[in-house]
């Protein structure tokens, strides 16, 4: 047992360290490539000023912790190679997933794809331990559940975080219509609405009222920025209310009455939503009540009887 958990451990030293010298080559030819360009580059700068730059890099590059410094630049390259090798269907569907889930812990793609791999590798050294004690039916099938529950559990953690943030969102939107509606009533335009509410309102929706109002800085039409919003977010109502906006900003309808008039309708689905979750509970409620909560009552309520029952049946026989 000892023998062969040294020669898995040996193994995995063994393809971490030709990874490593793979990723080196392709950096060492990054390197040259460099060098070559700064030939031409640098012979052109006066020789004080060259120092004074290079100086000046070292002194940036010292600065940082020791993941930015080592870790992040391999990390950059990983992600090249990814983006190279993989379909690039795959690679956006996961980055548009982790911008809905609005990056968990500061997920990027890559990182994320080396989190799937890494657990998948503990998947594989599970199962060949559990396998390595015998081919008995226990150890395939705890093998061959611990490979599959760390295969999909990153997908169904990330899918479970987009749908969290949907829901908070989803309770968000009234105080945003109410918030923006308000605030044109007090004379605001509907760009100045959307900036108050993205300066005093610190929430997830109001994070993305932010990132709407830095892509109309940066020179997006109102209609693409909130077309963008509704595509990031992909929530049916809030797609709903967008278009709605947009159609009366196109027809020259007052925007104010519109902002209204959707409040009270979102006032009205809330209500039914509610009340739609309220018949569900009785239903919800059947497991835990015949599981959990009627045997513990019959044990309170019976257990004290049954002794007396035994004698009983004892003095029959």
């Amino acid at each position: 047992m000892k023998t062969q958990i040294l020669e898995l451990i040996f193994f995995i030293i063994s393809g971490a360290g030709v990874f490593l010298i793979v990723i080196s080559i392709l950096w060492l030819k990054s390197e040259i490539v460099s060098d070559r360009i700064s030939e031409y580059i640098v012979k052109e700068v006066p020789r004080s000023k060259q120092v004074n730059d290079a100086v000046a890099v070292w002194r940036m590059e010292l600065k940082g912790s020791l993941f930015k410094r080592i870790f992040a630049p391999l990390l950059n390259r990983l992600q090249l190679l990814f983006k190279k090798t993989l379909p690039s269907h795959m690679i956006r569907d996961l980055e548009m997933k982790l911008e809905n889930a609005n990056y968990p812990y500061g997920l990027t793609t890559i990182t994320y794809i080396i989190m799937r791999i890494i657990l998948v590798g503990l998947g594989v050294v599970v199962a060949y331990i559990l396998l390595s004690k015998g081919f008995t039916l226990v150890n395939v099938l705890g093998a061959f559940l611990g490979i599959i529950a760390l295969l999909f559990l990153p997908p169904v953690w990330l899918s479970r975080r987009i749908r969290s943030r949907r829901e908070i969102i989803e309770r968000e939107i009234p105080d945003l219509i109410d918030m923006l509606s308000v605030s044109i009533a007090a004379g605001l335009s509907f760009d100045q609405a959307l900036q108050r509410v993205s300066e005093q309102w610190s929430s997830e929706l109001g994070d993305e009222v932010k990132r709407t109002i830095y892509e109309m800085e940066m020179g997006l039409s109102r209609k693409e920025a909130l077309r963008n919003l509704a595509s990031r977010l992909e929530i049916d109502e809030l797609t709903s209310i967008i278009s709605l906006i947009i159609q009366s900003e196109q027809l020259g309808m007052s925007i104010a009455s519109t902002l209204h008039a959707i409040s009270d309708q979102m006032r009205i689905n809330w209500r039914y939503k509610l009340e739609e979750q309220m018949r569900k509970l009785p239903t919800k409620m059947l497991f835990p009540l015949v599981f959990l909560i009627f045997p513990a009552m019959l044990a309170i309520l019976l257990g004290p009887s049954i002794p007396s029952l035994l004698d009983l049946f004892n003095t029959i026989k």
